[in-house]
């Protein structure tokens, strides 16, 4: 998902949908096996910051109390 990803922070994106885009981003990630540790750091504290349960309830609650209010 694009717009999950922080490129050198989280993982990468491939430059296209293809065999071929797919084969450069397993190049790159394999380039750079000595950021794994510290992207899967990033990863889980982005997941649990941004993307947690709570956080998502809450900003469907907002969400429909917005639509409710400008019904």
């Amino acid at each position: 998902i694009p717009d999950m990803a922080r490129v050198g922070t989280t993982g990468w994106l491939i430059p296209e949908i293809s065999v071929e885009g797919l084969a450069e981003g397993i190049r790159i990630a394999i380039s750079q096996r000595e950021s794994w540790q510290e992207m899967r750091g990033h990863c889980r504290q982005i997941a649990e910051e941004e993307y947690s349960l709570d956080v998502q309830a809450k900003a469907y609650l907002k969400l429909h109390m917005e639509l409710i209010h400008d019904a």
